[in-house]
């Protein structure tokens, strides 16, 4: 290093000047960003495209769904109290939601409207028609639920 490099280093800098420098240094890595990315775009747009709209995945696979799967998009947790400790009860609603889960990743309805036309539908329908995006459903239970 020369005497001249020594002295660069050792020389204090303004508040001022660490901006002015902070600030061309921030410009040079965004332009160079930027030309890093025109470079790298045609190589990632030959990429194999994925489409997730009408793509399902099995309910009754080989393996749980949503656990080796491809992440979602998405994620939705919803936490439960069980207040019944009725066996026969608690395997119903297992069955049930088996039953509505299995219909939900396939796009179709949860249930049939019943006969009573002054009753409201049995299911809102509001995905009639819409594909079922790759959509999994994980049931998970704590360990309090398991003592009792």
């Amino acid at each position: 290093m020369t005497k001249k490099d020594e002295n660069f280093f050792e020389k204090k800098m303004d508040r001022r000047e660490f901006l002015k420098k902070a600030g061309i240094g921030g410009a040079g890595l965004a332009l160079g960003l930027s030309g890093a990315s025109a470079f790298l775009a045609p190589r990632l747009d030959k990429q194999e495209k994925i489409s997730y709209g009408n793509e399902k995945i099995d309910f009754y696979g080989k393996h749980q769904a949503g656990i080796t799967t491809p992440m979602q998009k998405n994620i939705y947790f919803v936490v439960l109290d069980l207040h019944t400790t009725d066996k026969d009860k608690i395997i119903q609603l297992f069955k049930d939601w088996t039953d509505y889960s299995s219909k939900l990743v396939e796009g179709e309805l949860v249930k049939k409207d019943g006969q009573n036309a002054l009753l409201p539908p049995s299911d809102t329908g509001e995905t009639v028609g819409l594909n079922p995006h790759r959509l999994t459903l994980t049931f998970g239970v704590s360990a309090s639920f398991l003592k009792r």
